[in-house]
């Protein structure tokens, strides 16, 4: 196992990884093909999606407050503010030999190792289990929410990686065997 987290970072950092491409399983057992940008800046993505905001015009009060609640969120964040933030100090950044790897962090609760990037595509191998999902009832929410599917920042996505059971990864376009 150590080889094999060893091999992915020496690659990712030798690479200075812009795309990765993998196969994940999630908690519904529903097995996808990933291909991520990694090596990104997250708060240039929440910049990016603030300034798409900017523009947008709402048509009726529920997505105008949807419009300012997702502003207000953004700017939070940006300026290290937001206090809904539950996971503050939970991750490290990850090093290897004195370098920090960007779209690798590590728990230190738990010695996880989480990959972060921008979803470039998705293709379902085997449909997983139907996820329950809470629709809010409150229309300003559920507004807010649909907003957030157009914007930049709705690409995140994190991903906790099971070394052992990675058997390959295309690093920019070059095959990985562990």
């Amino acid at each position: 196992m150590e080889d094999n987290i060893k091999n992915l970072i020496k690659n990712i950092k030798d690479n200075g990884c812009k795309f990765i491409s993998f196969e994940y399983t999630n908690a519904q057992e529903e097995k996808a093909r990933y291909t991520l940008q990694t090596g990104f800046d997250y708060l240039e993505t929440v910049k990016k999606s603030l300034l798409e905001l900017e523009t947008e015009s709402a048509d009726d009060q529920t997505t105008f407050q949807a419009i300012e609640a997702l502003k207000e969120s953004f700017t939070k964040t940006i300026n290290n503010q937001q206090d809904k933030y539950t996971k503050e100090g939970m991750y490290h950044s990850f090093e290897f030999n004195g370098e920090t790897i960007k779209g690798l962090k590590i728990d230190m609760q738990s010695g996880k190792i989480y990959l972060n990037g921008l979803v470039q595509s998705k293709t379902i191998l085997k449909e997983g289990k139907e996820k329950k999902r809470s629709i809010s009832k409150n229309p300003v929410i559920a507004r807010k929410n649909e907003i957030k599917k157009s914007l930049p920042v709705s690409k995140f996505r994190e991903f906790k990686i099971d070394i052992n059971s990675l058997s390959k990864a295309k690093i920019n376009g070059q095959t990985i065997t562990f």
